[in-house]
């Protein structure tokens, strides 16, 4: 599969993978302009006729790794000796650092639903300090970026998937309540999270309910509607983590 170039003179990207991820990529790519190809760890074939090429028409300057964090450092090692030196090689993981490829993390959540085309300049992304930054990795992405140092990465990455992929799971569990014990569509519960993600941008304050007020009564009532449930432990975590965070 292969997105016929409108500038030769652009990087052409080499993209393994075909998850989410990669879907959303190419679509932005698209939407710039940007030459790419594609192929996945299962059928490597564009890759390797593509590494080496002497058709200058189809020649990469960049190979974006999409693939899992654990199997980045690994095809890195089998393969990047078969590309000339100047290719630049480059993987998306917020956590991993290596030494033969370059990191460039978006902070973004990617569905399998494509964001609106304007959205997708917005997306920040965070590389290495002291590594080669976002305008020479991508030359022709207009987003914002910032750096962040090897040793921050680790926690940088954890904070990102307790503020996304956990309040996602609340969500979801929140839906599927609604639906299957309450009997309502999902969709009524769209508004509050709406308000929530508007309060989150544009509020100093943006925390609401009973631990913010310091409702003792309104809390215990709530516990007691969760007792012997997992979500009763994860409240009462909660509770601990606005008491330590100050919020």
């Amino acid at each position: 599969m292969e997105q016929v170039p409108l500038n030769y003179s652009d990087p052409a990207y080499l993209v393994i993978g075909n998850g989410r991820l990669a879907g959303h990529f190419l679509h932005y790519f698209d939407l710039l302009g940007i030459r790419w190809y594609q192929c996945t760890r299962q059928n490597l074939q564009e890759f390797y006729d593509l590494i080496n090429t002497s058709d200058h028409d189809r020649r990469i300057s960049r190979v974006l790794l999409l693939i899992r964090d654990d199997q980045i450092e690994g095809f890195v090692k089998e393969h990047k000796h078969l590309a000339p030196s100047e290719v630049i090689w480059i993987h998306c993981s917020g956590v991993l650092s290596i030494d033969d490829a370059e990191s460039a993390h978006p902070l973004a959540s990617f569905s399998e639903v494509m964001f609106a085309d304007d959205f997708y300049q917005s997306i920040p992304f965070v590389t290495e300090k002291g590594r080669p930054g976002f305008n020479t990795l991508f030359p022709g992405l207009p987003n914002p970026n910032f750096e962040i140092t090897k040793e921050q990465k680790t926690l940088y990455h954890a904070m990102c998937s307790v503020s996304g992929n956990f309040t996602t799971m609340l969500w979801q569990h929140f839906f599927n309540y609604l639906k299957h014990d309450l009997g309502f569509p999902e969709h009524m519960a769209f508004p509050f999270l709406e308000s929530i993600a508007k309060n989150l941008v544009l509020s100093e304050d943006p925390l609401t309910g009973p631990i913010k007020r310091g409702d003792a009564k309104t809390v215990e009532r709530h516990l007691d509607a969760l007792k012997n449930t997992s979500l009763e432990r994860v409240y009462r975590a909660f509770i601990n983590f606005y008491k330590d965070s100050k919020l």
